[in-house]
């Protein structure tokens, strides 16, 4: 019986071991779980700084862009202006010419 006894104790023992042994693994395994969530969790707001950050440089490139898309419609447009302005001049001096002509000038 004493042989009997001794070995359920050994038994438990071991279970007991056992026991602590997997409970320290979980505490662990949770620890290791709640650091790699951490570090995620500061990842996650790295990117949606930098994000933010590059939402903001395409905005300011789209602008710019549309701006350089825009100049040679506007220099086109200046162009235009100018040579109506060109063409007007030179008739005007044409009339001057042919009246300064016609009035012996």
């Amino acid at each position: 019986m004493e042989s009997r006894i001794a070995n359920l104790e050994r038994r438990v023992e071991k279970n007991e071991q056992k026991s602590s042994e997997t409970h320290k693994e979980f505490y662990n395994r949770v620890r290791a779980l709640e650091i790699a969530r951490a570090e995620q969790g500061q990842q996650y707001t790295t990117i949606l700084e930098k994000l933010e950050d590059l939402t903001g440089k395409v905005s300011t490139l789209s602008k710019g862009l549309s701006d350089i898309q825009a100049e040679p419609g506007r220099t086109w447009k200046d162009l235009k202006g100018k040579i109506s302005w060109a063409v007007i001049a030179a008739v005007i001096t044409a009339v001057m010419a042919f009246l300064l002509d016609k009035i012996g000038l």
